[in-house]
């Protein structure tokens, strides 16, 4: 029974010992597990750190990325604002030129527009030196046509003289009549006052009773015309069917005659009209 009991006390002290080695064993194997569950969550918490690394290194990589672009962008940009730099600064450089270019032709316009003032005060000196030559020139040969006038109508009174000369006195026709009229004729229409007339006689030369026309220039710018006829008689019959006004020159007036010169023109205003004008004979 000692040895028993030795045996269930030795069995008992094995149990405990059995126990006591399977309680540190669950107590391992619960540290065991403790430890796996941590090295899980560690595990689990460096995948996350990988998968976080990872998305962290895509980020940068995309923000790396974008930051290239945008940098070449902007070396684009920067080099297209150096060309329109540059641009600019040719374009000023073009301007000053025209700038340039237009003070020196504005001080050429100038010297043209002086120049061509003075060209036209002489051109205006020029023409006024032509139109006094002009006038001068006029003058003179109005002067020498009234004078070529009155020599063709004394050649052409010498020749009737001369004719009737030749033919006889009886055959010369009697002067009873001469109806003279003075005339007050303005420079520059001496040669028309002359033609007036020189035409004039030409029409009345085949007149009945028409003798001759005698043209005297008086003193300056004053003429006398007499008309010399047969009869009274063939003067009134001439003078009431044919019309007087004979066309002078514009400016051109007449005296008043005096008594025993005749009768005035028709339509030509009188000069000094200090008298009546009547009919005399």
């Amino acid at each position: 029974l000692s040895r028993e009991v030795q045996a269930l006390r030795a069995e008992g002290t094995r149990a405990a010992a059995v126990e006591a080695a399977l309680a540190e064993a669950t107590t391992e194997l619960t540290e065991l597990r403790r430890h796996a569950q941590a090295a899980t969550s560690g595990a689990e918490q460096l995948q996350r750190e990988a998968r976080n690394a990872a998305l962290d290194r895509d980020v940068v990589a995309a923000n790396m990325l974008l930051a290239v672009r945008q940098q070449a962008v902007m070396r684009a940009a920067h080099e297209a604002t150096l060309a329109r730099l540059a641009d600019a600064e040719r374009r000023l450089g073009a301007q000053q030129q025209l700038q340039e270019q237009v003070a020196t032709l504005s001080s050429e316009l100038e010297g043209v527009q002086a120049a061509l003032a003075e060209a036209q005060c002489n051109q205006a000196d020029a023409q006024r030196t032509l139109r006094a030559a002009a006038a001068a020139d006029a003058k003179h040969s109005a002067a020498m046509g009234a004078l070529q006038q009155r020599v063709a109508l004394a050649e052409r009174q010498l020749a009737f003289r001369r004719r009737a000369r030749v033919q006889g006195a009886a055959a010369a026709p009697p002067v009873a009549f001469a109806n003279t009229v003075r005339y007050w004729v303005p420079d520059g229409a001496v040669i028309d006052f002359a033609r007036v007339w020189t035409e004039r006689e030409a029409a009345l030369a085949c007149t009945p009773g028409f003798v001759g026309l005698m043209l005297r220039n008086v003193s300056a710018g004053v003429f006398e015309v007499a008309s010399q006829w047969a009869s009274v008689a063939e003067w009134e019959a001439w003078s009431l069917r044919a019309s007087r006004a004979p066309g002078l020159p514009a400016g051109v007036m007449q005296y008043v005659p005096k008594k025993g010169e005749g009768f005035p023109e028709d339509c030509v205003p009188f000069k000094d009209l200090d008298e009546a004008v009547n009919a005399k004979y």
